[in-house]
């Protein structure tokens, strides 16, 4: 099923919540209450969250941005744009306003 315009607040609740992958769910909990991800479906890649146009495999992540958290370090995260170069790195709060930056480059479709 396409995203189509729904809104995925659900899923990104439901990552937060995820006890057994604690740097996805801190990922997730930050952009959870953020309105500008709504319109994209969260899924995890071991310690990275990633986003999607539509809500079932194959993902279509294609120019998409993502979070990673750093695997030699529980503190440090990093976005990538599009492209997967990495953009940002720092604290978890840091790295989500630029993740968020990211998505505002987008072009509208």
């Amino acid at each position: 099923m396409s995203g189509g315009g729904r809104q995925f607040a659900h899923e990104w609740q439901r990552l937060a919540a995820l006890r057994d992958r604690p740097r996805v769910a801190a990922i997730a909990g930050r952009l959870c209450s953020e309105p500008a991800v709504h319109a994209y479906f969260p899924y995890a890649s071991h310690n990275d969250v990633r986003i999607s146009r539509n809500d079932e495999y194959p993902w279509d992540d294609e120019g998409l941005p993502h979070i990673s958290s750093r695997a030699d370090n529980d503190v440090v995260y990093e976005a990538r744009d599009g492209t997967f170069r990495p953009r940002v790195e720092g604290d978890l709060d840091t790295v989500a306003r630029a993740f968020l930056a990211l998505l505002d480059e987008l072009p509208q479709t």
